[in-house]
């Protein structure tokens, strides 16, 4: 919606442009970070609050040097330039910190409450279907949990490659099967 309809909405004719000044003037103290402070909210409902409470910036993973950005130590612009924009990377080793991090969270909350069950970590395929991602993270001693019948296949493929074996739970979180053949390609 163009900002003199939301101006148009807000106010009345006569106070248009004082109207439009303070919404302004909010505009670009909410994008500074000011706005909360002038008009506490008592819900966080903007994008920068889940921003804020998702992410921690910057990143250790990131580090700029000679103005350039570096991931791990890898300059991506280098690889921007071989590759080109959009780039995804998946960084493997974080894969397994990742994961292990988890079990000793859970390891730790168990001991708290003096927890005697047992805990099993399952990667869940929709996360990353990719084979490399899988290898990494089966070489932490976890299971697998499945949201789609396509995973089957992921599953076997793993099986068939020896990356898994009989031991290894499957979960397979309800997925809906659907008869596709009915589908025709327009």
């Amino acid at each position: 919606m163009p900002i003199s309809k939301i101006i148009t909405y807000f106010a009345s004719q006569n106070k248009k442009q004082s109207a439009r000044a303070t919404l302004l003037r909010n505009l670009q103290c909410s994008s500074l970070g000011l706005y909360r402070k002038k008009h506490k909210r008592a819900m966080k409902d903007k994008y920068i609050d889940l921003i804020e409470q998702t992410f921690d910036f910057p990143q250790d993973e990131f580090t700029v040097e000679d103005n350039e950005l570096n991931f791990h130590d890898i300059p991506l612009m280098e690889l921007i330039k071989q590759y080109g924009t959009p780039l995804k990377i998946t960084y493997l080793p974080k894969i397994s910190q990742q994961i292990n991090r988890a079990k000793r969270m859970f390891n730790v909350a168990m001991a708290k409450v003096d927890y005697k069950g047992t805990y099993n970590y399952c990667y869940c395929t929709k996360s990353s279907h990719f084979s490399f991602v899988l290898e990494e993270a089966m070489k932490n001693d976890i299971h697998l949990e499945t949201s789609s019948a396509y995973d089957i296949h992921i599953i076997n493929a793993l099986y068939d490659s020896g990356v898994i074996d009989k031991d290894r739970y499957i979960i397979c979180n309800g997925f809906n099967v659907r008869n596709t053949s009915k589908i025709s390609p327009s």
